[in-house]
């Protein structure tokens, strides 16, 4: 495995990957009402603002 910084084209999955593991892992850790504040706050949005390509 590599990791390095995403890139622009990388976007989607990017997307895939934060929706599924917040969908799939965080409902055994967290109460339904954070899991659903951590999947709004991890919106298509907020994950452009955050990346190095914005």
């Amino acid at each position: 495995m590599n990791i390095r910084i995403a890139e622009e084209k990388d976007f989607d999955d990017v997307i895939k990957i934060t929706r599924e593991t917040i969908m799939e892992i965080y409902p055994m850790y967290y109460p339904h009402g954070a899991v659903l504040f951590f999947a709004e706050h991890h919106s298509d949005e907020n994950i452009i603002c955050g990346a190095p390509f914005r």
